[in-house]
């Protein structure tokens, strides 16, 4: 999927779409012009989000929010096929593991997406995530709590007030959001 998207844009970018770590998904965004994202353009768009009275999500009303979902720019693709409408190589692997395989063992789940979380959210810069690099402290910490979750264990008390710590305030205490909007809340 990784090569296909870049025979487009050459400079994708990855976000993850919220802190379930049973049925994460990653999103890869491309930029017209490549580079990364403009979190101006980004923050002004929250911002009419936030205007319009339409959106409860505090993830998507904040750029703080957008940020804590943005790993950082996507890795190379290794070698190997292009994906098209006449080889449906992606269709079919994906069916045929979801079905005979064992798809826990292969697709960004559970601890497996907490270690890519870890290992894609690190930034060399703070400037380069246009959030900061707190962000990505965050973003893991938000994810080991929910596969501690689902394993019907704790986030152990220090961090959890680490995390309550390094969340952005903004989303905290936007009294227009609902906090049963964020993704696993």
């Amino acid at each position: 999927i990784l090569r296909t998207f870049r025979d487009v844009f050459p400079e994708p970018h990855l976000f993850l779409n919220g802190f379930r770590s049973d049925t994460a998904a990653l999103a890869l965004v491309g930029l017209r012009d490549g580079g990364a994202p403009d979190w101006d353009a980004v923050g002004r768009r929250a911002r009419a989000v936030r205007d319009s009275g339409n959106v409860a999500d505090a993830l998507i009303r904040w750029p703080e929010g957008i940020g804590l979902l943005y790993l950082g720019p996507a890795e190379p693709a290794a070698a190997g096929p292009v994906h098209t409408l006449s080889n449906m190589h992606v269709e079919l692997i994906a069916g045929r593991e979801r079905v005979t395989g064992e798809p826990a063992k292969k697709f960004l789940t559970g601890e497996r997406l907490q270690e890519a979380v870890r290992r894609l959210s690190r930034p060399s810069s703070g400037t380069s995530r246009g959030v900061g690099p707190e962000f990505a402290e965050a973003l893991d910490l938000l994810i080991e709590r929910d596969v501690l979750r689902r394993r019907g264990e704790r986030l152990p008390e220090e961090t959890r007030r680490r995390l309550q710590a390094i969340l952005p305030t903004v989303l905290l205490e936007d009294p227009e959001a609902d906090p049963a909007a964020w993704p696993s809340r």
